[in-house]
């Protein structure tokens, strides 16, 4: 009789663990959803603004500073909450430095190239929400390959669009580069999380990156695709064979892959 109490205790605490663990998950989507609305009004906004005829060159560096300072914070927060061994708040530390870094580096783009950087900033803002829920709620081996897919095709739609766009035609050659830099980095630290069992760090410093069930021949498989693909892409950049079909082809081809992960995953999750 005790066991059984036992047992159905066990049981109880289980499910109020998940409960709390899913309650907590919808409301940083919650959160994910309301700062991802209001960036892109503002960022709509400031459009329609700026194609109008408008100029807020010293209010938005002003905006801009403020956001680097917020940065820094974060960023020293972020080492102080490593050093004292509290990873609870590393992810949210990254989440809001990172918000706050990119959101500079779009002021930054718009004081230099104008409107241009508002219509990319009002495409990257959705597809950045898309990447974070994929993150909460997926496995780590579909974000791993949603974040390169998108990695990918945006190397391979910049390249293409650079014959299009005159201020885009100078670095056609690093965005691949950088793609590929970015793809080489990651399977390092993949690599070194698989060595380490899942964790990163050492001793009372060590804390779980991927869980022990995560499959990283699926993660090697997408990052030894999409480093093809955006090497391929470099290659016709160097050599001057440029063929616009081979853009499109890239696009196709990591969308499908994205896609298809995109439905093994889902049906895994069920």
């Amino acid at each position: 009789m005790a066991a059984k109490t036992t047992s159905r205790e066990l049981k109880n605490k289980l499910k109020e663990e998940q409960r709390k663990k899913e309650d907590k998950s919808f409301y940083i989507m919650l959160t994910a959803f309301a700062t991802a609305f209001i960036i892109e009004m503002a960022l709509i906004t400031l459009y329609r603004q700026y194609y109008a005829g408008a100029y807020y060159g010293f209010t938005l560096r002003t905006i801009m500073f403020v956001l680097l300072g917020m940065t820094a914070a974060a960023g020293v927060a972020f080492i102080a909450a490593a050093v004292t061994c509290r990873f609870r708040y590393l992810k949210p530390l990254f989440a809001a430095g990172f918000v706050f870094f990119a959101l500079a580096v779009e002021i930054r783009l718009v004081n230099t190239i104008g409107i241009a950087a508002l219509k990319a900033g009002c495409m990257a803002c959705p597809i950045l929400l898309v990447l974070f829920l994929i993150y909460l709620i997926y496995q780590p081996e579909f974000f791993i390959t949603a974040l390169l897919g998108t990695v990918g095709m945006f190397s391979a739609w910049l390249t293409k669009s650079a014959f299009f766009v005159p201020i885009l035609f100078a670095g056609r050659h690093y965005y691949p580069s950088a793609a590929a830099a970015f793809i080489l980095l990651l399977a390092v630290f993949v690599l070194v999380v698989k060595m380490n069992k899942g964790f990163l760090g050492k001793d009372k410093w060590r804390f779980r990156v991927f869980d022990p069930k995560t499959s990283y021949t699926s993660i090697f498989i997408s990052l030894a695709l999409t480093f093809v693909i955006v090497v391929l892409l470099l290659l016709s950049e160097i050599f001057l064979f440029r063929v616009i079909l081979l853009y499109k082809l890239a696009l196709i081809v990591l969308a499908a892959y994205v896609f298809g992960s995109a439905i093994y995953y889902t049906i895994k999750l069920m």
